[in-house]
């Protein structure tokens, strides 16, 4: 966990789903955390040294990420972290996936070129990126692609949307992943954290 890593970190984190949230909270009892949408990044206060968006792109269309990317660019600071998960696949053929009983929802994909332009274009420089298999029940896998970017030209607060919405301000800061997926790569995370703190 980011907060059992780097102790210093002032922890500030969102989700759109209250359970995620009360998980974090037991998870991260030092950390603020409340319901938001990662929709309403912009409507946040301050400047942030990191932004974790983990896995809140499968439920954003095209339009929704690019307007998260280019809000993560408005509220980084100079030089600040942007960590992104997601489902890799092409745009085209995101679908209907059920969670049980309910309807399902619509899980958007996006390539890897999508990403990297879609972050240069915001201020981005692409620093690591790399692809994990996640198996399915079906025996079939879905990919995941992790992409770690920074706000050209940093002061240090971290902002963390686990599913729908996350964020961390003050100190350096971090968020907990309260998503479904597992905790995937975390070495990566530290490394830069302690990396952008030094």
């Amino acid at each position: 966990m980011l907060w059992q890593q780097i102790p210093k970190l002032d922890i500030k984190g969102f989700d759109l789903a209250p359970a995620m949230v009360n998980l974090a909270r037991a998870n991260c009892p030092d950390a603020q955390f409340a319901v938001m949408d990662c929709r309403d990044l912009d409507q946040l206060d301050g400047r942030f040294d990191a932004i974790i968006g983990a896995f809140c792109f499968p439920y954003l269309n095209q339009d929704e990420v690019i307007e998260f990317i280019g809000a993560a660019a408005v509220k980084l600071s100079a030089g600040g972290l942007l960590f992104i998960s997601t489902m890799e696949g092409r745009y085209e053929n995101s679908q209907f996936k059920s969670r049980g009983e309910d309807e399902g929802v619509l899980n958007y994909l996006y390539s890897e070129s999508f990403i990297s332009t879609t972050l240069v274009e915001q201020g981005f420089e692409v620093l690591d990126l790399f692809r994990q298999d996640y198996p399915l029940d079906n025996a079939e896998a879905d990919t995941d692609l992790f992409v770690f970017a920074r706000k050209m030209a940093g002061d240090l607060s971290v902002q963390s949307y686990c599913g729908k919405a996350g964020a961390v301000s003050g100190e350096p800061k971090a968020c907990l992943n309260s998503g479904s997926r597992p905790s995937i790569g975390p070495d990566r995370v530290y490394t830069a954290l302690e990396r952008l703190s030094t």
